[in-house]
């Protein structure tokens, strides 16, 4: 059976998985910008990968695969040949396949260990309202 959360909590819950996708897309789409029209950041992939960490940290597990999943379109997008999209340079097409491996795996790993800190952080409770009760 799944958790029970309060109402009020429930836009808090939503914004926590659906909340890191979004801001991950919101990163690329203002990278994407600046690229065209404005000075573009020496390596725009350090903040996708950043808003990628953020959202399994946030969100868990679920919503930093989510956002992956966004930053891998941004990759595949941003780092094609200007003009024909989807065709890479050589250097270009590795780049997108380190990015496609380290990205998920970051978020991954970020997603696990937020979840082992919330279990530890609710085993401590759990202890501590034990000792208080006997």
């Amino acid at each position: 059976m799944g958790k029970m959360v309060p109402p009020a909590a429930r836009p808090i819950a939503v914004w926590r998985q659906a909340g890191g996708p979004l801001i991950t897309a919101v990163f690329a789409l203002v990278l994407d910008i600046l690229s065209r029209h404005a000075a573009s950041p020496p390596d725009p992939s350090a903040f996708i990968l950043f808003a990628v960490g953020a959202s399994a940290f946030m969100g868990g597990l679920r919503s930093g695969l989510a956002s992956a999943a966004v930053a891998w379109m941004y990759y595949a997008w941003h780092f094609s040949i200007p003009g024909q999209p989807f065709r890479y340079e050589a250097n270009q097409l590795h780049r997108v396949a380190v990015l496609a491996l380290v990205t998920p795996a970051m978020a991954a790993m970020v997603g696990l260990l937020k979840r082992r800190s919330t279990r530890q952080a609710t085993l401590r409770l759990q202890a501590s309202e034990d000792r208080f009760k006997s």
